[in-house]
């Protein structure tokens, strides 16, 4: 069975495989499988979140869409204040605002920056903030997220935001 990758001329859909796993002991959102239920997945969210009263949902390139539509969900459905940036914008500007206040969802799917990204997200928990990371694949031991698996570039956006989509469901029903 060949996967659907999207340094493969003419794919452009989703690997055959339910789930790429993650790399460390942390569960993943539709780690279970696909019978992983939408309330346990939301619930995962609400516990990252915590009570903390500072949100951000970072992306570059295409990634940067899912941010925006992320955060636009999670305002108008729950009246949160949370903003969305691009990640390069987030190091040299806000990052003065890390630590255990802060909630950071990061979507890192760039094949180009996803190493830059990834290393990011460390330096935030290391910080004490509280980090979701949506990669393609694998992400640094410790931390939470979502591995969305191989996703063509066009599609990896409408993937990526499904998280924030959750945390807003399950928010807006509290």
């Amino acid at each position: 069975d060949v996967l659907a990758r999207r340094d493969q001329p003419g794919t452009r859909l989703l690997p055959s495989t339910p789930e790429t796993p993650a790399n460390d002991a942390h569960p993943s959102l539709l780690s279970t499988g696909p019978t992983h239920d939408l309330d346990t997945a939301s619930d995962e969210l609400v516990a990252w979140l915590g009570d903390r009263d500072t949100a951000v949902i970072l992306g570059r390139g295409p990634a940067r869409a899912a941010a925006e539509m992320g955060a636009l969900t999670i305002k108008e459905a729950v009246g949160m204040p949370i903003e969305a940036l691009q990640t390069a914008q987030f190091r040299h500007g806000p990052l003065e605002l890390v630590g255990p206040k802060l909630a950071a969802m990061l979507i890192a799917t760039e094949p180009e920056t996803a190493v830059l990204d990834m290393g990011l997200a460390k330096e935030l928990s290391d910080a004490g903030a509280s980090v979701f990371l949506i990669t393609e694949a694998t992400r640094p031991a410790g931390i939470p997220g979502l591995a969305i698996g191989p996703v063509d570039r066009l599609l990896s956006s409408a993937v990526s935001i499904v998280p924030a989509q959750l945390l807003a469901w399950k928010l807006s029903a509290l």
